[in-house]
């Protein structure tokens, strides 16, 4: 396994013991590709209208948030994003729910699901 091979000689595991809390918002992307960025810059827009809005960001260049986003990943059947196969960064995972890759849609999708959190809705 590649990660596997990454991670070989790299000390331990940051994210052995790592239980994922669904009212925080993950996302892995590599800062670089287009949805990556895409998916950033909305973020930081959701950031500012959730101020309650808890978000942890992982880097997949670095060989443990590879780890730990193959971890999750095993939590989920499918993503509901542009990739139902995990096909493409960023991959967000929030209020149980997947995403892989970005657009409008994924966009208006966690917004819903933003929403929903903030009033308490189910």
């Amino acid at each position: 396994m590649v990660v596997g091979a990454l991670l070989s000689g790299c000390g331990s595991n940051p994210y052995t013991d790592y239980v994922r809390d669904p009212d925080t918002l993950l996302i892995f992307h590599n800062n670089s590709g287009p949805m990556c960025l895409e998916a950033l810059d909305w973020l930081g827009e959701m950031k500012a209208q959730h101020p309650a809005l808890q978000v942890e960001e992982h880097l997949v260049t670095q060989p443990a948030e590879t780890l730990l986003l193959s971890q999750i990943e095993t939590e989920f059947s499918e993503s509901n994003g542009v990739s139902n196969r995990f096909g493409y960064l960023p991959i967000i995972f929030y209020q149980d729910q997947a995403y892989s890759g970005f657009n409008q849609d994924v966009a208006a999708a966690l917004q819903v699901v933003m929403e929903a959190s903030d009033t308490g809705a189910p």
